[in-house]
């Protein structure tokens, strides 16, 4: 009998491909937390009434979806076509003239697909998958914590059969790449308010496109506007925010990770609180738990970031 499988050294090798839904060979590899896509075949019975016994007889296979969750560290280089899949873009490149380049992310609609391989722990196999999307995703900026990304995973499907795996070439560690809770500075909203917890979460929209012929989705596309929050957790100081929630103001949102001359600069705009609670269930530290709406404008996405790195190309590892 194989020996047990565990889960260190998995990884996930990721391109942009040419075309969605045709696998190319893998040019940038992640650390990943935690990986859950795969194939999930769907089956249901066939209700008909020509048997005679109990239970059911028949049945037929649905659909065959693809899909699952992402998490990984997220990082300042080595991480562009994750945020380009995320973000519906490619960036806008050129700023700066090196050794800093600066890549700057806007929303867009094009979620052309990646291949994807994730490389399953010790068991020497990986999976590939085509027409990988992003359909939802969060960023999280926690105390005292590495930096996370966090992804739900749309493929149109998986090869055949797992094969051998390849070895995963990092660009660099995660050590010297993270994104850490001490480089996060304060949100600015019309006033600079220190924060303990900022999550950014975007829902793209992305829906299952299916077509007689074939149980694997075609290419997905929007089924909606697109939607951005930001949600801080944020040391009651003063009644600003609360009034500001009232009198619904309307301002952009914006800060900074900073590690040296690496950044990422976010920049929601036309942000307005859409909750602001701010319990009071003991004699400790009153907290408000803002969630600011972000909107587009006739000339820019709701949200964009500026990543500065060594990196001259945005999409290498």
């Amino acid at each position: 009998m194989a020996g047990e499988a565990f889960g260190r050294g998995s990884a996930l090798g990721l391109v942009r491909e040419a075309t969605w839904g045709t696998p190319l060979s893998r040019t940038n590899w992640l650390q990943i937390f935690s990986c859950t896509l795969q194939e999930r075949t769907e089956n249901a019975y066939i209700n008909h009434l020509s048997t005679g016994q109990a239970d059911f007889s028949d049945e037929y296979n649905v659909r065959t979806p693809c899909s699952g969750d992402l998490e990984v560290p997220l990082l300042y280089e080595g991480f562009g076509l994750l945020l380009e899949a995320a973000m519906g873009a490619a960036p806008a490149e050129g700023g700066g003239g090196g050794p800093n380049y600066v890549h700057t992310f806007n929303r867009g609609t094009l979620f052309n697909g990646l291949t994807a391989e994730l490389i399953r722990g010790t068991s020497g196999k990986s999976e590939i998958f085509s027409g990988v999307v992003i359909p939802s995703w969060s960023i999280l900026f926690e105390r005292g914590a590495v930096s996370r990304f966090t992804a739900s995973l749309l493929a149109e499907k998986a090869t055949a059969t797992r094969s051998t795996a390849p070895t995963a070439s990092f660009g660099g560690t995660v050590q010297a790449r993270a994104m850490l809770a001490h480089h996060v500075g304060s949100i600015t909203w019309g006033s600079a308010y220190p924060a303990q917890r900022i999550e950014i979460s975007v829902d793209n929209k992305l829906e299952r496109m299916e077509d007689l012929g074939s149980l694997y989705t075609g290419q997905p596309g929007m089924g909606g506007y697109g939607e951005v929050s930001i949600r801080a957790t944020i040391s009651h100081r003063s009644d600003a925010l609360y009034n500001d929630y009232r009198s619904r103001t309307e301002q952009d949102l914006t800060f900074s990770a900073t590690n040296g001359t690496q950044i990422l600069a976010v920049t929601a705009r036309n942000c307005r609180i859409r909750t602001a609670p701010s319990n009071i269930g003991g004699s400790g530290l009153i907290t408000e738990e803002i969630e600011f709406a972000a909107k587009s404008d006739a000339s820019d996405g709701a949200l964009s970031f500026a990543l500065t790195n060594t990196q001259a190309t945005y999409g290498i590892n």
